[in-house]
Order: C-alpha cells, then structure tokens, then sequence
C-alpha cells in the first residue's frame, strides 16, 4: 500500500501484516452514471476519477459508499466497479463499501470483494428493532470470515446507531481484520481523543469524514487522516501536509472551510456536479431516487469555484495555497 503523509502505520500483530491500513486521505469517489435516468454505470468515467485520484496521490478511493450510492447498486454493478477500480488504480488501494440489513449479504460481498482486489472495506451497522451492542460485535465477528480489513463507520446519522468507545475498542482489540475507524459523529474531537486515549492495547488509524468540515479540529485532536467524498481531494492533501502547523492549518481552513461547508450542505448531487465540471464524469446524474442540482444551485456552485480558484483549471489538479 501506499505511504500515508505522516508515515504512521498501525500493525496489531506480525501475522496481520496484509491487514493494516494506511493513514492518509482515503477519497469515497462517486459511481457514474450514463444517462439522466441513472442508468447503466459508467466504467470509463469511473475510470477517469480513479486515475485522477492516483494522479494525486491519495491514499486510496473507497467505492460504493455513500457518495458512491451503495444502496442503488446491483450486486454485478458492485463486481465491475470495484474489478475497474483495481484495474485503473494500478496498486491504488481500493476501499468498497459493504453495508447491508443482514450479516449474510455483507460476508458475501466482502468474498466477492477480496476475489477481485478490493484492499479493504467500509462497514457500518444497520439499526434493527432490539439491536444491541453484542449484535453488532458479531455482524463484525461474522464478516472477518472473508479476512479483508474492514474500517469500522461510525456515522449515526446514516446508520441509526450509536456505538460507544468501548464497544470501537474491543472490535479493534479482539478483531485482528479491524484496520480503522471512520469516525463521523456531529461533533467528532471529543471522541476522536477518547478513542485515541482508550486504543492503549491495539491500534488502527483514525479517519475523518463529514465531508472534512471539521477537518483541522479532527486532525488536531489524533486523526490520522480522511476517508470521505469531498469533490477537491486537494484541500485534504494540504491539510495532511501541514498537519503539525497549526497557523497553516488555520489559513487553510479560512481559505477553504466555505467551499468545503457548501458540498456538505448540498449535498451528493453538488458533489456529482463538481465531479463533471472538472471533466471526470460525463453526466453528473442521480440515480432515481434522486434530483440534481437546480440552475441556482449551479451558479452558487460555479461562483464559490471561481472565487476559491480564481483562474485555475478545475480539470488539473489544483494549486492549494496556505
């Protein structure tokens, strides 16, 4: 795999080597689609995205995520894609997200992921009527049979559960396949540090989400880097570069918090929008249920691109200045 930026790497055990994961920033890419009615996939512009992050430098791509509309996807569309990701990332680790309502489906996707060179998967519960803390350990027990890392989704707001630092903690000490944690709730530092201090026995990198709009707070408080769906991975990179100055820090995040601020509000389909204004999806469409930006949203986007970027070339990777 690739070095994360702050060349930290979290092993558990000589024998789960092929289990770590890097730090760094990990981008959750969107899937394409071909048509304004969300059909079929695009591969090739999928393809695209996935060179450009290699281009960049990132840390991997994680697929079929939330951005990436998991829950729209075929099980044969989550084959291609994660199959043409590995192909166009040439040795670009390739995350895939695995969610499901029952272990089963979950375990066989993550057979079916391993087989075609996925390098690790994103996995958060699903909340079910009496769900407990030892329901959830075992939906996590159960998908370790497939042996590809999974990186534990602590998102409440997507999944509907809660899961304590105590329960993250003995996922991570007593299942060697955990290799990180992707911790997302509204307010993220005080559990990033509670888990950064509570991990005393094993240890697995800490990656930000919420689309980075907490992204200097979190990096302060001990995570090792991102994995979410921003449409400038670029910000991120820059961020993870100037992780130890907390004054460039600080001038990144004044500079560059509102555009990150404004993905997050509009959401999935400004994303998308993003995505074909800098040449890497052919059509920036939803699949149904769903809606695409209106004319409005489109100049708000177009203004805080311009204004952010005076003068350069959205389809080249972008000059970050601190």
């Amino acid at each position: 795999m690739m070095p994360g930026p702050t060349n930290t790497r979290y092993r558990k055990e000589a024998a789960m080597a092929d289990q770590s994961l890097e730090a760094g920033a990990w981008i959750i890419v969107p899937t394409p689609f071909s048509s304004a009615s969300g059909e079929p996939v695009d591969l090739d512009s999928l393809g695209r995205v996935i060179r450009f992050m290699a281009e960049l430098g990132v840390a991997g791509v994680t697929v079929a995520g939330v951005l990436g509309e998991g829950a729209k996807l075929t099980e044969s569309e989550r084959d291609a894609i994660v199959e043409r990701a590995v192909v166009e990332g040439a040795g670009l680790p390739v995350c895939v997200g695995s969610n499901a309502g029952a272990p089963a489906i979950v375990t066989e996707r993550l057979h079916r992921a391993r087989e075609r060179g996925a390098a690790a998967t994103l996995l958060s519960p699903t909340s079910a009527p009496g769900l407990a803390d030892q329901h959830i350990f075992e939906l996590f027990e159960r998908a370790s049979a497939a042996e590809l890392p999974i990186v534990v989704q602590d998102h409440p707001e997507s999944s509907g559960v809660n899961m304590g630092v105590p329960l993250l903690v003995r996922l991570v000490n007593e299942l060697p396949v955990v290799a990180g944690i992707k911790e997302e709730v509204r307010n993220t530092g005080p559990k990033i540090s509670a888990l950064r201090d509570a991990m005393t026995e094993c240890a697995v990198p800490i990656l930000a989400g919420l689309g980075a709009v907490n992204g200097a707070n979190d990096l302060a408080r001990g995570a090792d880097g991102f994995m979410t769906g921003v449409a400038v991975p670029e910000i991120l990179l820059a961020m993870l570069r100037h992780r130890d100055d907390p004054s460039a820090l600080a001038a990144l995040e004044r500079r560059y918090l509102p555009l990150l601020q404004l993905e997050d509000r509009l959401g999935l389909a400004a994303r998308k929008w993003i995505y074909a204004a800098r040449g890497l999806l052919a059509d920036p469409a939803l699949r149904s249920p769903g809606a695409a930006v209106d004319d409005h949203t489109v100049q708000e986007l177009r203004a805080k691109l311009e204004a952010t970027f005076p003068g350069q070339d959205l389809t080249r990777p972008l000059e970050i200045s601190v």
